[in-house]
Protein backbone atom coordinates (compact mmCIF):
# COMPACT_ATOMS: atom_id res chain seq x y z
CA UNK A 1 0.00 0.00 0.00
CA UNK A 2 1.16 3.36 -1.18
CA UNK A 3 2.70 5.21 1.66
CA UNK A 4 0.06 8.24 1.75
CA UNK A 5 -2.72 5.85 2.42
CA UNK A 6 -0.99 5.61 5.97
CA UNK A 7 -1.88 8.79 6.85
CA UNK A 8 -5.76 8.50 6.68
CA UNK A 9 -5.41 5.82 9.22
CA UNK A 10 -3.33 8.21 10.82
CA UNK A 11 -5.51 10.87 11.21
CA UNK A 12 -8.73 8.98 11.83
CA UNK A 13 -6.98 7.84 15.56
CA UNK A 14 -6.12 11.53 15.93
CA UNK A 15 -9.02 12.87 15.47
CA UNK A 16 -10.43 10.65 18.13
CA UNK A 17 -7.66 12.55 20.48
CA UNK A 18 -10.00 15.85 20.49
CA UNK A 19 -12.75 14.13 22.32
CA UNK A 20 -10.28 11.92 24.50
CA UNK A 21 -7.95 14.03 25.52
CA UNK A 22 -10.18 17.59 26.20
CA UNK A 23 -10.24 18.89 29.57
CA UNK A 24 -11.30 21.70 31.88
CA UNK A 25 -9.07 24.40 31.97
CA UNK A 26 -7.98 26.16 35.67
CA UNK A 27 -9.28 29.25 36.29
CA UNK A 28 -6.82 31.90 37.11
CA UNK A 29 -6.42 32.95 41.28
CA UNK A 30 -7.66 36.21 42.01
CA UNK A 31 -10.13 38.97 39.83
CA UNK A 32 -8.46 40.99 37.04
CA UNK A 33 -9.79 44.38 36.66
CA UNK A 34 -11.91 44.54 33.69
CA UNK A 35 -10.71 46.75 30.58
CA UNK A 36 -12.84 49.51 31.86
CA UNK A 37 -11.39 49.46 35.14
CA UNK A 38 -7.82 49.32 34.14
CA UNK A 39 -6.37 53.15 33.75
CA UNK A 40 -4.92 54.04 30.47
CA UNK A 41 -1.34 53.52 29.03
CA UNK A 42 0.51 56.81 28.44
CA UNK A 43 2.91 56.08 25.68
CA UNK A 44 2.43 59.50 24.23
CA UNK A 45 2.28 63.15 24.97
CA UNK A 46 -0.12 65.15 22.33
CA UNK A 47 -1.40 64.05 19.52
CA UNK A 48 0.73 60.64 18.95
CA UNK A 49 0.84 61.20 15.08
CA UNK A 50 -2.77 60.86 14.62
CA UNK A 51 -2.66 62.45 11.42
CA UNK A 52 -0.06 60.65 9.84
CA UNK A 53 -0.94 57.13 7.62
CA UNK A 54 1.54 54.18 7.27
CA UNK A 55 2.32 51.14 5.28
CA UNK A 56 5.22 49.37 6.57
CA UNK A 57 7.24 47.11 4.24
CA UNK A 58 8.99 43.65 4.26
CA UNK A 59 12.59 45.02 4.39
CA UNK A 60 14.44 43.65 1.44
CA UNK A 61 18.04 41.21 2.34
CA UNK A 62 21.51 40.83 1.28
CA UNK A 63 23.41 38.17 2.58
CA UNK A 64 21.01 36.48 4.45
CA UNK A 65 20.93 32.82 4.02
CA UNK A 66 17.96 30.19 3.64
CA UNK A 67 17.54 29.93 7.35
CA UNK A 68 18.10 33.86 7.83
CA UNK A 69 15.61 34.75 5.45
CA UNK A 70 12.70 34.41 8.29
CA UNK A 71 14.35 37.74 9.55
CA UNK A 72 12.90 40.27 7.17
CA UNK A 73 9.67 39.44 7.93
CA UNK A 74 9.94 39.53 11.66
CA UNK A 75 12.10 42.89 11.50
CA UNK A 76 8.68 44.73 9.20
CA UNK A 77 6.36 42.41 12.41
CA UNK A 78 8.40 44.35 14.80
CA UNK A 79 7.73 47.73 13.34
CA UNK A 80 4.45 47.18 12.73
CA UNK A 81 3.63 46.19 16.16
CA UNK A 82 5.76 49.55 18.21
CA UNK A 83 4.42 51.98 16.06
CA UNK A 84 1.14 50.51 16.38
CA UNK A 85 1.66 50.56 20.12
CA UNK A 86 3.39 53.41 20.81
CA UNK A 87 1.65 55.82 18.44
CA UNK A 88 -1.80 57.41 17.22
CA UNK A 89 0.06 56.55 13.56
CA UNK A 90 -2.32 54.66 11.47
CA UNK A 91 -0.49 51.43 10.63
CA UNK A 92 -2.31 49.80 7.74
CA UNK A 93 -1.79 45.95 9.01
CA UNK A 94 -0.11 43.07 7.33
CA UNK A 95 -2.50 41.17 5.98
CA UNK A 96 -4.08 43.86 3.99
CA UNK A 97 -1.06 45.16 2.54
CA UNK A 98 0.16 41.84 1.63
CA UNK A 99 -3.35 41.39 -0.47
CA UNK A 100 -2.58 45.19 -1.49
CA UNK A 101 0.85 44.31 -3.55
CA UNK A 102 -0.50 40.71 -4.11
CA UNK A 103 -3.73 41.97 -6.40
CA UNK A 104 -2.80 44.97 -7.43
CA UNK A 105 1.25 45.29 -8.36
CA UNK A 106 1.54 41.37 -8.92
CA UNK A 107 5.27 41.42 -9.71
CA UNK A 108 6.20 44.53 -9.92
CA UNK A 109 6.21 45.02 -5.99
CA UNK A 110 9.45 42.23 -5.89
CA UNK A 111 11.64 43.60 -8.50
CA UNK A 112 10.66 47.35 -8.93
CA UNK A 113 8.70 48.67 -5.67
CA UNK A 114 6.99 51.70 -7.22
CA UNK A 115 5.99 53.91 -3.81
CA UNK A 116 3.97 56.19 -5.57
CA UNK A 117 1.91 53.82 -7.01
CA UNK A 118 1.85 51.46 -3.92
CA UNK A 119 0.53 54.65 -1.69
CA UNK A 120 -2.20 55.35 -4.09
CA UNK A 121 -3.30 52.26 -4.37
CA UNK A 122 -3.28 51.12 -0.22
CA UNK A 123 -4.43 54.66 0.88
CA UNK A 124 -1.66 55.27 2.77
CA UNK A 125 0.24 59.18 2.61
CA UNK A 126 3.98 57.47 4.14
CA UNK A 127 5.89 54.40 3.44
CA UNK A 128 8.61 52.84 5.71
CA UNK A 129 10.99 51.00 3.74
CA UNK A 130 13.94 49.15 4.54
CA UNK A 131 17.04 46.69 3.86
CA UNK A 132 19.06 44.44 6.64
CA UNK A 133 22.64 43.98 5.69
CA UNK A 134 24.66 41.01 6.71
CA UNK A 135 28.41 41.74 7.63
CA UNK A 136 31.38 39.73 8.67
CA UNK A 137 30.06 40.68 12.92
CA UNK A 138 26.33 41.31 12.97
CA UNK A 139 23.68 42.73 10.09
CA UNK A 140 23.19 46.32 9.44
CA UNK A 141 19.95 47.81 9.36
CA UNK A 142 18.58 50.94 7.52
CA UNK A 143 15.00 51.89 7.66
CA UNK A 144 13.44 54.91 5.55
CA UNK A 145 9.94 56.86 6.07
CA UNK A 146 9.09 58.44 2.94
CA UNK A 147 6.01 60.08 1.47
CA UNK A 148 4.06 58.96 -1.27
CA UNK A 149 3.93 61.82 -3.29
CA UNK A 150 5.52 62.60 -6.94
CA UNK A 151 8.37 63.75 -4.90
CA UNK A 152 8.97 61.28 -2.81
CA UNK A 153 10.27 62.89 0.22
CA UNK A 154 12.15 61.28 3.52
CA UNK A 155 9.44 62.05 6.83
CA UNK A 156 12.49 59.59 9.06
CA UNK A 157 15.48 57.65 8.56
CA UNK A 158 17.68 55.22 10.76
CA UNK A 159 20.70 53.68 9.91
CA UNK A 160 22.31 50.96 12.52
CA UNK A 161 24.97 48.32 12.98
CA UNK A 162 23.81 45.26 15.55
CA UNK A 163 24.74 41.84 16.37
CA UNK A 164 23.34 38.82 15.51
CA UNK A 165 21.77 38.81 19.17
CA UNK A 166 20.94 41.84 19.04
CA UNK A 167 18.81 41.48 16.06
CA UNK A 168 17.12 38.09 17.06
CA UNK A 169 16.11 39.57 20.43
CA UNK A 170 14.58 42.49 18.95
CA UNK A 171 16.51 44.86 20.96
CA UNK A 172 18.52 46.43 17.60
CA UNK A 173 14.58 46.55 16.14
CA UNK A 174 12.93 48.53 19.37
CA UNK A 175 16.31 51.06 19.05
CA UNK A 176 15.18 51.47 15.20
CA UNK A 177 11.40 51.96 16.28
CA UNK A 178 11.91 54.69 19.16
CA UNK A 179 14.41 56.79 16.66
CA UNK A 180 11.45 56.58 14.07
CA UNK A 181 8.72 57.98 16.15
CA UNK A 182 10.80 60.64 17.56
CA UNK A 183 11.56 61.86 14.04
CA UNK A 184 8.22 61.60 12.82
CA UNK A 185 7.26 63.84 15.50
CA UNK A 186 5.50 61.64 18.29
CA UNK A 187 6.41 62.53 21.82
CA UNK A 188 7.04 59.57 23.51
CA UNK A 189 6.49 59.04 27.16
CA UNK A 190 8.65 57.74 29.59
CA UNK A 191 7.23 54.39 29.37
CA UNK A 192 7.45 53.99 26.33
CA UNK A 193 10.87 55.11 26.05
CA UNK A 194 11.50 52.40 28.80
CA UNK A 195 9.45 49.85 26.88
CA UNK A 196 11.66 50.20 23.73
CA UNK A 197 14.83 50.08 25.59
CA UNK A 198 13.78 46.27 26.94
CA UNK A 199 13.42 43.51 24.98
CA UNK A 200 9.84 41.39 25.58
CA UNK A 201 10.11 37.37 25.69
CA UNK A 202 6.51 37.24 24.51
CA UNK A 203 7.22 39.99 21.61
CA UNK A 204 10.45 37.75 20.59
CA UNK A 205 8.76 34.63 20.51
CA UNK A 206 5.41 35.07 18.79
CA UNK A 207 7.00 37.53 15.92
CA UNK A 208 10.05 34.69 15.08
CA UNK A 209 7.06 32.53 15.19
CA UNK A 210 5.04 34.79 12.64
CA UNK A 211 7.58 35.59 10.63
CA UNK A 212 8.90 32.15 10.04
CA UNK A 213 5.19 31.15 8.95
CA UNK A 214 5.14 33.95 6.59
CA UNK A 215 8.14 33.17 4.97
CA UNK A 216 7.41 28.99 5.10
CA UNK A 217 4.26 29.74 3.65
CA UNK A 218 5.94 31.98 0.37
CA UNK A 219 8.18 29.44 0.04
CA UNK A 220 5.08 26.93 -0.53
CA UNK A 221 5.67 24.78 2.92
CA UNK A 222 1.80 25.02 3.54
CA UNK A 223 1.81 23.22 6.49
CA UNK A 224 4.61 24.22 8.17
CA UNK A 225 3.25 27.84 7.99
CA UNK A 226 0.04 26.50 9.14
CA UNK A 227 2.31 25.17 12.55
CA UNK A 228 3.86 28.34 13.29
CA UNK A 229 0.68 30.45 12.77
CA UNK A 230 -0.72 28.09 15.09
CA UNK A 231 1.34 28.04 17.91
CA UNK A 232 1.97 31.89 17.82
CA UNK A 233 -2.35 32.97 18.06
CA UNK A 234 -2.25 30.20 21.11
CA UNK A 235 0.90 31.51 22.77
CA UNK A 236 -0.36 35.17 22.10
CA UNK A 237 -4.38 35.36 21.59
CA UNK A 238 -4.51 39.33 21.42
CA UNK A 239 -2.28 39.12 18.29
CA UNK A 240 -4.94 39.11 15.50
CA UNK A 241 -2.70 38.73 12.55
CA UNK A 242 -2.16 34.91 13.54
CA UNK A 243 -5.04 34.10 14.14
CA UNK A 244 -5.96 35.84 10.94
CA UNK A 245 -3.49 34.46 8.54
CA UNK A 246 -4.48 30.98 10.16
CA UNK A 247 -7.56 30.97 9.47
CA UNK A 248 -6.93 32.00 5.98
CA UNK A 249 -4.63 29.67 5.02
CA UNK A 250 -6.54 26.78 6.64
CA UNK A 251 -9.73 27.74 4.67
CA UNK A 252 -7.26 27.82 1.70
CA UNK A 253 -6.07 24.40 2.30
CA UNK A 254 -9.50 22.83 3.63
CA UNK A 255 -11.28 24.23 0.63
CA UNK A 256 -9.15 22.31 -2.39
CA UNK A 257 -10.23 24.34 -4.81
CA UNK A 258 -11.62 21.37 -6.75
CA UNK A 259 -13.87 22.03 -10.09
CA UNK A 260 -14.36 20.60 -13.70
CA UNK A 261 -11.83 22.46 -15.08
CA UNK A 262 -8.81 20.68 -12.63
CA UNK A 263 -10.15 17.45 -12.42
CA UNK A 264 -7.74 16.05 -15.02
CA UNK A 265 -5.16 19.11 -14.45
CA UNK A 266 -2.08 16.19 -12.82
CA UNK A 267 0.48 18.93 -11.85
CA UNK A 268 -2.79 19.86 -9.51
CA UNK A 269 -2.65 16.22 -7.98
CA UNK A 270 1.08 16.68 -7.34
CA UNK A 271 0.62 19.51 -5.61
CA UNK A 272 -1.47 17.71 -3.36
CA UNK A 273 0.58 14.76 -2.94
CA UNK A 274 3.39 17.20 -1.94
CA UNK A 275 1.02 18.56 0.56
CA UNK A 276 0.08 14.95 1.97
CA UNK A 277 3.85 13.76 2.14
CA UNK A 278 4.38 17.44 4.40
CA UNK A 279 1.82 16.06 6.26
CA UNK A 280 2.87 12.87 6.65
CA UNK A 281 6.45 14.16 8.11
CA UNK A 282 4.66 15.93 10.49
CA UNK A 283 3.18 12.84 11.65
CA UNK A 284 5.97 11.41 12.22
CA UNK A 285 8.09 14.01 13.61
CA UNK A 286 4.67 15.02 16.06
CA UNK A 287 3.79 11.45 17.30
CA UNK A 288 7.83 10.80 17.52
CA UNK A 289 8.45 13.33 19.80
CA UNK A 290 5.19 14.44 21.94
CA UNK A 291 3.52 10.90 22.53
CA UNK A 292 1.95 9.99 25.39
CA UNK A 293 2.01 13.87 26.47
CA UNK A 294 -1.11 16.66 25.72
CA UNK A 295 0.81 19.76 25.15
CA UNK A 296 -0.49 22.71 23.37
CA UNK A 297 1.69 21.30 20.61
CA UNK A 298 -0.01 18.04 20.23
CA UNK A 299 -3.23 19.88 20.17
CA UNK A 300 -1.98 22.45 17.12
CA UNK A 301 -0.76 19.29 15.55
CA UNK A 302 -3.98 17.72 15.74
CA UNK A 303 -5.54 20.75 13.97
CA UNK A 304 -3.21 20.46 11.29
CA UNK A 305 -4.15 16.82 10.71
CA UNK A 306 -7.91 17.23 10.35
CA UNK A 307 -7.64 20.07 8.62
CA UNK A 308 -5.07 17.44 6.21
CA UNK A 309 -7.75 14.94 6.68
CA UNK A 310 -11.28 16.85 5.33
CA UNK A 311 -9.13 17.39 1.93
CA UNK A 312 -7.81 13.92 1.34
CA UNK A 313 -10.95 12.81 2.01
CA UNK A 314 -12.64 15.30 -0.36
CA UNK A 315 -9.60 14.27 -3.21
CA UNK A 316 -10.49 10.34 -2.80
CA UNK A 317 -14.36 11.45 -3.50
CA UNK A 318 -13.14 13.64 -6.83
CA UNK A 319 -10.18 11.11 -8.07
CA UNK A 320 -9.53 8.01 -9.01
CA UNK A 321 -7.54 6.30 -6.10
CA UNK A 322 -4.83 5.39 -8.35
CA UNK A 323 -4.46 8.99 -8.85
CA UNK A 324 -2.05 9.02 -5.76
CA UNK A 325 -0.64 5.74 -6.57
CA UNK A 326 3.20 6.79 -7.64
Amino acid sequence: MNKLFIIAVSLLGFFSLTCASGGKQEQGQGQKNTPEERPPVQYWTGDGGKEISLGIIVPESQGLNADQEYLSAMVQGVLVANVSKYSAISVLDRVSLDKVIAETLDGVYEDSLDIVRLGHVAHVENMMTGKIIKTSTGYTLQINVTDTTPNARTIASYSGTCTATQLDDQSAIQLASKELLLQMGVQLSDRAIAELSTTNQRSITVQTWLAQGITAEKQGNEIEALSYYFQAAKFDPAMPEAANRSSILAANISSGNIGDDLRNDVQWRRGWVARLEETEKYVKNYNDYYTGYYTDYYIIFIKITQIIGKIFFKICRNFPLPCFIQ
